[in-house]
């Protein structure tokens, strides 16, 4: 059965624009990267993933590609990294971090 079958009259608001707009703001992960100052919610399973593994260390040198808007650069500096961040896209300063466009 089709997904909009299923869901009946609201299948365009929830698989659309604003549905998704909806789902991102009562995101979990979303809500706590703004509460930290994080620029996405990247960051949070950045965080995450170093938590379980312990594979950002201080001191290391780390290239972010891709790194627009700047999560994991934040979160790489905050770890005392020497970070390199690499996009084409425009990306605000990030302390502790060299970007490249």
């Amino acid at each position: 059965m089709a997904v909009a079958a299923r869901l009946g009259a609201n299948a365009a608001r929830i698989h659309g624009k604003a549905g998704w707009a909806q789902r991102h703001l009562n995101d979990p992960y979303v809500k706590q990267a703004v509460r930290l100052g994080y620029r996405s919610r990247a960051a949070i399973k950045l965080v995450q993933m170093d938590a379980k593994l312990k594979v950002l260390r201080p001191g290391e040198v780390a290239l972010d590609l891709g790194a627009a808007p700047g999560s994991w650069s934040q979160v790489l500096a905050e770890r005392r990294m020497d970070v390199v961040a690499l996009d084409e896209l425009p990306m605000d300063p990030v302390a502790g971090c060299m970007f490249v466009r």
